[in-house]
């Protein structure tokens, strides 16, 4: 069965909020959002992120300094997918 969870970095972390589709404690898509830019697990590696999806078991994937990890609806991680695709696409398109 397939869950959902969303992972908000924090003030002191600064990473931004990944959201996670996980089965079987893979993570199968990841999306990011960090200031004013999406990123997506479509795109293996981010030149100023690192991995675009994850490498590791999601039950490795603990919370620290102020970070929050919950569970949230599919309804929500396809919104977050879909800007996040969105947002490729078209900075692709741009060069």
């Amino acid at each position: 069965m397939k869950q959902y969870f969303k992972l908000d970095c924090g003030p002191k972390i600064n990473l931004g909020i990944f959201y996670f589709e996980v089965e079987n404690d893979v993570v199968l898509r990841q999306a990011e959002f960090d200031k004013d830019r999406w990123f997506c697990s479509l795109d293996t590696y981010h030149s100023d992120r690192g991995l675009g999806l994850s490498d590791q078991p999601f039950s490795c994937m603990e919370p620290t300094d102020g970070a929050t990890m919950v569970e949230i609806d599919e309804k929500e991680f396809e919104t977050a997918w879909e800007n996040a695709v969105r947002f490729r696409d078209t900075n692709n398109r741009k060069g």
